[in-house]
């Protein structure tokens, strides 16, 4: 809206959004859809293999886990007769109501469980040597956690390391395009507007369950051949 134009066209592989808002507003109608099935068998989209992997929680963790989830289910019963069983909590400013702070930070911290928990760091040991001449993409929700695991596998894989808070992420960025190295690590960042014709293997470690966010993060690494 900013700049001058006689006609808006939008391309997007994701035009539903999960905030309930309607992007044909901005656009107009939509004027074609190219279905999965389509871009397959036009060759637009690579053949890909998708592998949905679990690994368990430590005992500790899953006490922990637990422990969390009760305290979780015992707020949202609270907030649920406050502002109803559909209502989106996160969604909702804080200052609504004294619990929605607690409730946000414990869901937090399950999340932070599941995510670091010492298995799937196990897990990603080994599709890392399993992978170790493949180029690998890893996606993580937590910069810490992503700094982490720079300096664990920066003598066996040399990692570049691409997040939202460093200075030189495009030299990162062209460190792994130009082969320097087989790995990337990166942080939401590269979710969007990235491509990697290259990538062999993209690794979601932890991130959101959002279909939207799932689908653009997939998207990354399909791109060129299979």
């Amino acid at each position: 809206r900013l700049f001058p134009h006689t006609a808006v066209l939008g391309l997007s592989a994701t035009p539903q959004r999960s905030d309930g808002r309607d992007v044909e507003q901005l656009t107009g109608s939509i004027v074609y859809r190219l279905d999965y099935r389509e871009g397959l068998d036009d060759g637009i989209i690579p053949q890909f293999i998708l592998r949905a992997v679990t690994s368990p929680l430590s005992w500790h963790e899953r006490w922990d886990y637990d422990d969390l989830t009760r305290s979780i289910a015992a707020m949202h019963s609270q907030l649920s007769e406050w502002f109803g069983s559909g209502a989106n909590f996160f969604g909702i400013p804080e200052s609504q109501h004294e619990l929605l702070g607690p409730f946000k930070a414990v869901c937090a911290q399950r999340k932070r469980l599941v995510n670091s928990s010492v298995h799937r760091r196990g897990l990603l040991d080994h599709l890392l040597a399993k992978h170790a001449n493949d180029k690998v993409l890893v996606f993580h929700e937590s910069v810490s956690d992503l700094n982490v695991m720079f300096h664990k596998y920066k003598q066996a894989y040399d990692p570049a390391m691409y997040h939202y808070e460093m200075n030189d992420n495009e030299e990162q960025f062209n460190r792994w395009i130009r082969g320097d190295t087989n790995l990337l690590l990166s942080c939401r960042a590269l979710n969007e507007g990235m491509n990697a014709p290259e990538c062999d293997v993209a690794i979601m470690l932890s991130g959101t369950n959002g279909v939207r966010s799932r689908i653009q993060t997939l998207g990354r690494a399909l791109r060129g051949e299979n």
